[in-house]
């Protein structure tokens, strides 16, 4: 009985290590219990865009499908024209993916809290 506690405390330890390792390396991007979210975003006008390192970056106010604002920087490798919408799929501070989109497709109640 022991050993298999010892066993059992061991492979804990391990599987510990191994996601703390894996948070370290890479953030939140390969976190299997954190979910992902999709978040709604207007790019800013271009006198508040930067330049850096051959992207242009936005910081900007996104709101998600619960109504939930957060403040989140993206970059994309071309100039956004001013008051794109955009779609970010976000999984933690990792934003996985952009993707332009339509006032159109972004439902109402969230449309309203972008402006």
């Amino acid at each position: 009985m022991k050993t298999v506690l010892k066993q059992l405390g061991i492979f804990s330890f391990a599987v510990s290590m191994m996601f703390g390792i894996t948070y370290l390396l890479t953030g939140d991007r390969f976190m299997p219990f954190i979910p992902s979210e999709h978040f709604y975003a207007v790019a800013h006008t271009a006198e508040e865009q930067q330049r850096v390192s051959g992207h242009y970056v936005y910081e900007t106010y996104a709101v998600n499908t619960a109504g939930k604002k957060q403040f989140l920087a993206f970059q994309t490798e071309r100039p956004l024209p001013e008051g794109t919408y955009v779609k970010l799929y976000v999984k933690g501070n990792y934003i996985k993916l952009i993707q332009e989109t339509t006032a159109e497709s972004i439902p109402s109640t969230m449309r309203n809290s972008l402006h």
